[in-house]
């Protein structure tokens, strides 16, 4: 099922988790979903790769990492340049998410795989800063220079030691 974040929904539990592979690559589980484990049952389904679950003002976020993009319960509130799975909150309605370097799937539908699939290179590694409510981008880092995944985005508090 591939368990891949937990957070905290209305003082539930809650994880995402791709569901089974119907083949031998991660591409192949397209039933993927959002588990409230406080009371035992699925809160979203049908989602294809989900990642980073997080609650933000009573609304639920998740990355839907192989249509490139960040989901709210309601729909779709910002697309990615590649395969999105961190994320994290910088201020009221602002997103910073990662994006890892993925393979095309679907030239048709702009599918992306996991980097570790066959297939051409498609996205960048980086940090987009997102306006979630109005869908728009505000900035963007690049990150490929570094790396070619992102696996979380995790913030730190307290002053730098420099």
């Amino acid at each position: 099922h591939h368990l891949n974040s937990l957070a905290r929904f209305n003082g539930h539990l809650i994880v995402s988790a791709f569901g089974l592979r119907e083949g031998p690559l991660w591409s192949s589980a397209r039933s993927g979903y959002i588990y409230d484990v406080s009371v035992g049952r699925v809160l979203v389904n049908d989602i294809y790769h989900p990642h980073t679950a997080t609650a933000h003002r009573g609304r639920l976020y998740w990355c839907e990492s192989h249509h490139g993009r960040v989901v709210a319960e309601d729909g779709p509130v910002a697309t990615a340049d590649g395969y999105p799975r961190g994320m994290a909150w910088l201020a009221p309605g602002i997103l910073c998410v990662g994006t890892s370097q993925g393979r095309k799937v679907s030239k048709s539908m702009g599918v992306v795989g996991n980097l570790s699939e066959p297939g051409e290179t498609k996205g960048a590694c980086g940090l987009s800063i997102v306006d979630v409510f109005r869908g728009q981008c505000l900035g963007y880092v690049d990150m490929s220079h570094v790396a070619s995944e992102v696996y979380d985005v995790v913030l730190r508090s307290g002053r730098s030691r420099q």
